[in-house]
């Protein structure tokens, strides 16, 4: 399918906050997601998916009939499976040409899920897929290649390899600047930098970075 260039949103089963900005910011996507229970946050934000997908084991009644209502596209799976309601999203995103994602109520509080919904959005950025985790007390990036941050001077940034190496990582804008070093899989040495500056620029050469910026005002969004 060809590339739409356009965000598409993914709603997952996690904590979601609910306020205007966040829903402004979610009408400037082209297409809506909902996994599961995601349609109950959706829904609650006064909000509808254009596509509701997952097992239907956690979605409230009311949600899945509204959805079924608005004759919104529904695909429907066996709660035994092989994979999770988080990666089947990535999966049919990928399918109709989306390559910007931003997902939602990806954290809660389950670990093993919130792993598992990084984890699996691993593939997609390295064949260059944008993805973004949105948050109200966060930002998340998924990048290949060079990324620039806005924010403020005092914002805590942190750098964590989702590759075995990421390699020539240059920061810019840092109080603790790095020039052409290489992070580690296991290693923690990109947690808790902190901007010198408004603008902060991250460039590295080879590998997939997990950018998380922590604005010093929470509720960033």
């Amino acid at each position: 399918m060809e590339t739409k260039n356009q965000n598409c949103g993914i709603f997952l089963g996690g904590s979601l906050f609910n306020k205007p900005k966040l829903t402004e910011r979610i009408k400037k996507l082209s297409y809506l997601i909902a996994a599961d229970s995601g349609c109950d946050m959706l829904l609650e934000l006064g909000l509808m998916p254009n596509l509701l997908l997952g097992d239907m084991d956690s979605i409230s009644p009311r949600a899945l009939s509204e959805c079924r209502a608005k004759q919104v596209e529904i695909i429907t799976c066996p709660a035994a499976k092989d994979f999770t309601d988080g990666e089947m999203a990535l999966s049919e995103a990928a399918k109709r040409g989306y390559d910007k994602l931003e997902i939602y109520a990806a954290y809660g509080s389950r670990l093993d899920h919130t792993l598992a919904n990084i984890f699996t959005t691993v593939p997609y950025a390295e064949k260059g897929m944008a993805i973004t985790f949105v948050n109200k007390d966060f930002m998340a990036y998924l990048t290949t290649g060079d990324l620039t941050l806005e924010g403020k001077k005092g914002d805590t940034v942190s750098l964590l390899s989702l590759s075995q190496s990421v390699l020539g990582v240059t920061l810019q804008g840092f109080q603790y600047p790095l020039q052409k070093e290489e992070l580690h899989f296991t290693s923690a040495r990109g947690v808790s930098n902190v901007m010198s500056v408004s603008v902060g620029h991250i460039y590295h050469t080879k590998g997939l970075l997990l950018v998380i910026h922590y604005p010093q005002k929470k509720d960033n969004i």
